[in-house]
């Protein structure tokens, strides 16, 4: 078994399919330690794994582009992630910390674990990997294969909450039967809106004189999103759903349905 997260991925990701079975080996990592930053980790095996299918085939209008993308993004991840590893708290961007440790310290709710990372992912990183994989040129293809990217991820939303539900919490099925999606009901967050708003960010990023100042109004406001997510208004409502998600049974909560 490895003893680091280091030694699982010594050098930054090369390949789409590195990335995929990297992330399923971090994921197991995490959950051997029960250790609920899994969470974030087994939606983005999911994420990986189709676009990686959409590259092989033939999805997307630049497929090259597309990979690139692919990597930018997930070595932004891996970065942040071993650099709070290591303690190095002051090159871990405010969202990603604040996914990092309420997630590390389960003191939330599985819902919270999840959008925590996806906010940090794609509320700050994915504006940067846009600008690293490169917007400046054939524009129009790039932001359809961006939107793209969104159709492939939105066929794999059932399976990835199932999965989710199956692992870690049960309540997640029936909470959103219930309330309807418990992510824009509950936080405000909206996976869709977000994806857009990032590319708007990485137009903004790409046209900036200033790049560092420009990147640092991208993670102010990926921490505010993080913020709204790690402590929503109703408060009472956090404490509810942990107990949902800590004490009953998947038979259980169907029964309450």
């Amino acid at each position: 078994m490895p003893a680091t997260l280091r030694d699982l991925t010594p050098e930054p990701f090369s390949s789409p399919a590195q990335v995929a079975v990297v992330l399923e080996t971090i994921e197991s990592f995490f959950r051997d330690r029960q250790d609920r930053r899994a969470v974030f980790a087994t939606a983005y095996v999911a994420a990986t794994r189709a676009v990686a299918g959409g590259i092989d085939g033939g999805f997307f209008r630049d497929k090259d582009w597309v990979t690139v993308y692919l990597l930018s993004f997930a070595n932004l991840y891996r970065d942040a992630l071993l650099a709070f590893d290591r303690g190095d708290i002051a090159r871990v961007p405010r969202p990603w910390r604040r996914s990092f440790q309420l997630s590390s310290q389960a003191k939330g709710l599985v819902l919270q674990d999840l959008l925590l990372g996806i906010n940090a992912h794609i509320n700050h990183d994915l504006p940067i990997a846009l600008v690293e994989a490169g917007i400046a040129t054939s524009v129009g293809d790039r932001a359809h294969d961006h939107r793209a990217v969104n159709q492939l991820l939105e066929k794999s939303t059932d399976r990835v909450q199932k999965r989710i539900e199956d692992l870690y919490s049960p309540a997640l099925g029936l909470l959103d039967r219930v309330f309807g999606p418990l992510d824009e009901k509950f936080t405000g967050f909206s996976f869709s809106v977000a994806r857009e708003s990032a590319w708007q960010s990485a137009e903004a990023l790409e046209r900036a004189s200033d790049r560092a100042r420009e990147r640092s109004h991208i993670e102010s406001r990926a921490n505010i999103v993080a913020q709204a997510i790690e402590a929503p208004h109703a408060r009472w409502v956090v404490g509810v759903l942990r107990r949902l998600e800590d004490t009953l049974s998947s038979d259980e909560l169907l029964s309450l349905g």
